[in-house]
């Protein structure tokens, strides 16, 4: 009976909370013409999100065998490689960051006979290389784990 009333109240507690902030406690993201006190809704574009400063470990990254790519924002923790296949597994990737790079492969140009099975799972070939991006396993925090392979086709 105790575990029940403890269990009830943290729920309780926990919507309030999510109550507060959907109810004006968090702010939302503001346009540059509502900082600058302008209410011309032609001029408003959103500010960005600020960008993730965080330090990861991708030291063993190497651009050149990965076809020119920059590193996931997230730590890589090992890299295997085989004929024609080099693969990066990391972990602590934030999945928004994840939602990013899918999109950095698509600017990227890894546009060809693209695969998309979520937000955070793509494949795609550009200029015959194969990258394959996925990261899955997401935390309550949305932090989660994945891997990056590139194949030379």
């Amino acid at each position: 009976m105790k575990k029940s009333i403890l269990m009830l109240s943290v729920l309780t507690m926990a919507l309030g909370l999510a109550a507060c902030a959907g109810s004006g406690g968090a702010t939302s993201p503001k346009t540059q013409s509502e900082q600058a006190g302008s209410t011309n809704p032609q001029t408003s574009t959103l500010i960005n999100e600020p960008e993730d400063t965080t330090e990861y470990a991708t030291s063993m990254w190497d651009k050149a065998k990965m076809n020119g790519l920059e590193p996931p924002k997230a730590d890589l923790t090992a890299e295997v490689q085989d004929t024609g296949v080099v693969k990066y597994l990391f972990m602590n990737i934030k999945k928004a960051n994840a939602e990013k790079y899918v999109q950095y492969l698509k600017d990227s140009g890894y546009t060809t006979s693209p695969l998309e099975m979520s937000s955070t799972k793509y494949r795609a070939v550009k200029d015959g290389y194969e990258v394959i991006f996925s990261c899955s396993d997401f935390n309550s925090e949305g932090i989660g784990s994945g891997e990056i392979s590139m194949v030379k086709k």
